[in-house]
């Protein structure tokens, strides 16, 4: 279980992130060898850098249709779709949250995000007059996306400084938790655990990325997959999820 809620996170204001990204599925074991080799070449991220066990901790609270539309997508690998999410790191009530939108438009990723105050969420009056809060409602009110699930994770991230951004980082310890409330927590109770043992490794970078990164995949025969954690946090958390999504048109595999 998390202990950390009570420190405070110094998110970094950046508001608007297009790079490509990578994501693979790994057993601890694995994981492990790769951190080492990518933390000779890559330094901390900030977040990383300030705790003591170069861990922080990762909460989003995932909108969706009533019909789960934007999972379905995910789902069914669309080419051109969104999530909208909002994220926090930590449980003090005097830290502001973001709101997101992740956009994908082929194998471009992009990420808007607008820092608000805590006691913003869900009272959308306050946001307005920001361009990514007001972009965020316009994709809420378009599907009429409503809190579905809570996702959490303790993340270990390196990050380059040079002009490619290359960023690596190793989640761990996903967790979930259906909910409908405009609350965004790391602690609390009635948290499932999703894929337990494993490692999410993602790979985000601006324009190509280093050959030793490319070795490494090729060394260790790394392969590319869907990773999403709020589709895998429906499982887990809601089977009943599995029904709808199946009579969508798609199913959690």
């Amino acid at each position: 279980m998390m202990t950390r809620t009570s420190q405070k996170a110094a998110p970094r204001i950046r508001t608007l992130f297009r790079r490509y990204e990578y994501k693979y599925r790994l057993p601890a074991g694995l994981a492990g060898l790769i951190r080492a080799i990518v933390s000779a070449h890559l330094p901390y991220d900030e977040y990383s850098l300030v705790r003591p066990d170069h861990h922080y901790d990762i909460s989003s609270l995932y909108l969706d249709s009533a019909d789960l539309r934007l999972c379905r997508e995910s789902l069914s690998s669309q080419k051109n779709r969104f999530k909208l999410r909002i994220r926090g790191y930590n449980d003090d009530p005097e830290s502001p949250v973001f709101l997101e939108i992740k956009r994908r438009l082929n194998t471009v990723i992009m990420k808007d995000r607008c820092l608000i105050d805590r006691s913003d969420v869900g009272r959308w009056c306050r946001s307005r007059g920001m361009p990514a809060a007001d972009q965020f409602h316009l994709y809420r009110q378009s599907i009429g996306a409503t809190p579905q699930a809570l996702v959490r994770y303790e993340r270990e991230a390196f990050e380059s400084t040079d002009p490619g951004r290359l960023r690596v980082t190793f989640d761990r310890h996903l967790h979930t938790k259906i909910t409908h409330k405009w609350n965004v927590q790391v602690g609390g109770t009635n948290w499932h655990p999703v894929y337990t043992g494993l490692v999410v490794l993602e790979i985000k970078f601006n324009g190509r990325y280093p050959s030793w990164l490319h070795s490494v995949i090729r060394r260790y025969q790394l392969q590319a997959t869907s990773v999403s954690k709020y589709t895998m946090a429906l499982h887990a958390g809601l089977p009943a999820a599995n029904g709808m999504l199946a009579a969508g048109g798609g199913g959690i595999a």
